[in-house]
């Protein structure tokens, strides 16, 4: 994450906001979060499991990718060589 917001000139908990913007949840999972869904899939109690896709993603596979550009929480921001937005100027 310090990459991804350095790249950005975010710190962490800056860059943790951009990549869990568009998450339900608005946040990253807890390790614990996805340990518990492992645990299950390897116990007894998911035997009649089979062939299945547990997104472990705060319902970001909900999201429905065709309305983000109308998500009033989404800014894209487009920048040409030199840091310029364009229009700036």
């Amino acid at each position: 994450m310090a990459a991804f917001g350095a790249e950005r000139g975010v710190g962490v908990p800056g860059a943790y906001e951009l990549v869990t913007a568009l998450v339900p949840q608005r946040r990253p999972a807890r390790a614990g979060e996805v340990a518990a869904v492992v645990a299950w899939l390897l116990s007894d109690a998911s035997s009649y499991v089979n062939g299945a896709v547990i997104p472990v993603d705060g319902s970001a596979s909900a999201v429905d990718v065709g309305t983000v550009a109308f998500d009033p929480r989404v800014s894209v921001r487009l920048e040409r060589d030199g840091g310029e937005s364009p229009g700036a100027g």
